[in-house]
């Protein structure tokens, strides 16, 4: 089963929608439910379902525009499907440094109240980075109290043909680093953590059944399972996940693309020949849970 698409307004300010894609060919649009405004960034995974392996192309963005994107790979089957998580808002405050023409950045804070782990504030920062050298050093508005988890895709006029890896997250920046370079090539980038260390809650809450819950996993074969089920609540349907390889103190790129096997409402299974001590895969999964529980 598929995850289907939803979307969500944060009273924050902002948008989130997800889904899944059917991928038959080359290049597909995929219409979004409500129109992006403001900054935006997306963030696509390849899922090829139950075959034990992973794909052969990197899925690139190759347009974004207020009424939908388009993701682009030599990728392409009838059982072969796109994971996909979109976010937008008009954030007026200004960026930490000057920024590139074509780059964008946004920062919102988001908060529920909820019975069990009371206000539990967190950070959304997404936005879209230039890069035009191998290695590139994005910064936060804000500093995180903790590293948070980050997730990234590569936008280009075409298909790249290196895999986007993410060297160092911290609580004021992270790295990237590939052979994807070009004056017009950007990197999509959604950054989620927390304001205080002392916040308990592992899951975004968001009005009235709708939930984010970050994760990683470290990965040292050629497949890993990130499990969501608990603590909280469990989702009511198969949910969006969104991956990204994360090969932490290696100013170097993966050469494998990270792969969704399998994934329902309990965990998620990942495929690729990517692995080792310092490597890990983070994870965002949105959907929506089941209200009959906390």
């Amino acid at each position: 089963m598929v995850a289907p698409t939803l979307s969500v307004r944060s009273g924050s300010g902002f948008v989130l929608q997800a889904g899944c894609v059917n991928k038959p060919r080359a290049s597909v649009t995929v219409p979004l439910p409500v129109s992006l405004t403001g900054s935006s960034t997306v963030i696509v995974t390849p899922m090829w379902d139950h075959r034990d392996s992973e794909v052969g192309h990197v899925e690139t963005i190759t347009n974004i525009d207020t009424r939908g994107f388009t993701v682009t790979s030599g990728n392409a089957a009838s059982d072969y499907f796109v994971h996909w998580l979109a976010i937008s808002g008009v954030d007026a405050s200004p960026p930490p440094r000057p920024l590139p023409a074509g780059e964008q950045q946004a920062a919102f804070r988001h908060g529920v109240p909820t019975p069990i782990y009371g206000d539990e504030t967190w950070v959304f920062e997404f936005g879209r980075a230039l890069k035009r050298e191998a290695q590139r050093v994005v910064y936060f508005k804000t500093a995180f109290a903790a590293s948070p988890t980050v997730v990234i895709s590569p936008q280009w006029s075409a298909g790249v043909g290196h895999n986007e890896t993410i060297n160092e997250v911290a609580t004021d920046h992270f790295v990237l680093h590939s052979g994807n370079a070009d004056r017009a090539y950007f990197v999509n980038w959604l950054a989620l953590g927390r304001t205080s260390r002392d916040a308990t809650g592992e899951w975004v809450r968001f009005e009235p059944d709708f939930m984010l819950r970050p994760g990683s996993a470290q990965k040292s074969t050629r497949s890993a399972s990130i499990g969501y089920a608990n603590p909280g609540p469990r989702f009511a349907t198969t949910p969006t996940v969104v991956l990204s390889p994360y090969w932490s103190a290696r100013a170097s790129t993966v050469g494998h693309a990270e792969t969704i096997d399998h994934v329902d409402r309990e965990d998620v299974r990942v495929v690729s020949d990517n692995a080792g001590r310092n490597y890990q895969v983070n994870a965002l999964v949105f959907g929506r849970f089941e209200s009959n529980r906390p």
